[in-house]
């Protein structure tokens, strides 16, 4: 076992990030809100931890700077 394969068992593990869907929301300017109710299309999430990116893009198809969060499903 080399000396990089020792340090590394006591690591945290890798975390892998899967796309599950995606939507889009018509907005007006300034803050607006998303109410989600752990449903992406017909699929209900699955009890679990994830995270959620958010871009907002306008009419002349400038985009903001991802937000990211993270929630969890009970």
């Amino acid at each position: 076992m080399s000396q990089a394969e020792r340090a590394n068992r006591r690591g945290r593990a890798c975390t892998r990030f899967v796309t599950l869907g995606t939507f889009k929301k018509t907005a007006v300017a300034g803050a607006n809100r998303k109410a989600f109710g752990g449903v992406l299309g017909r699929t209900k999430l699955k009890p679990g931890r994830y995270r959620v990116s958010a871009r907002a893009t306008d009419a002349a198809g400038n985009r903001s700077k991802t937000r990211v969060a993270s929630f969890r499903v009970k």
